[in-house]
């Protein structure tokens, strides 16, 4: 699968990080006081969307994940779970986020 060089993910600690120090250029104030409407008509006339070749653009499935048998610490495991369904994903979501950081 080819890597998306231009997306970039910020957990909101970052984002609040970035807005602190003046690094995020986003006028917030102004995006809150667009109504539905003009954000809408806003996104309809944003070039970089409607000169999207959309035919050109394929979906694709997800890879498949393959099966592992780890043994985990309890106290980790028990972390891990206590959030509910879904742990198996999140120790994928924090293995690949660990994996992306130190590629």
């Amino acid at each position: 699968m080819k890597k998306k060089e231009h997306i970039t993910s910020y957990l909101t600690t970052d984002i609040a990080k970035l807005q602190k120090s003046g690094a995020d250029l986003t006028d917030w104030n102004r995006l809150d006081a667009l109504s539905e409407s003009e954000l809408e008509d806003s996104i309809d006339k944003d070039n970089d969307i409607n000169e999207l070749d959309w035919k050109s653009i394929t979906i694709g499935m997800p890879s498949r994940k393959r099966e592992v048998h780890i043994r985990l610490d309890a106290d980790l495991l028990d972390w891990l779970k206590k959030n509910g369904r879904g742990y198996q994903t999140r120790i994928n979501a924090i293995l690949r986020a660990y994996m992306q950081a130190h590629n």
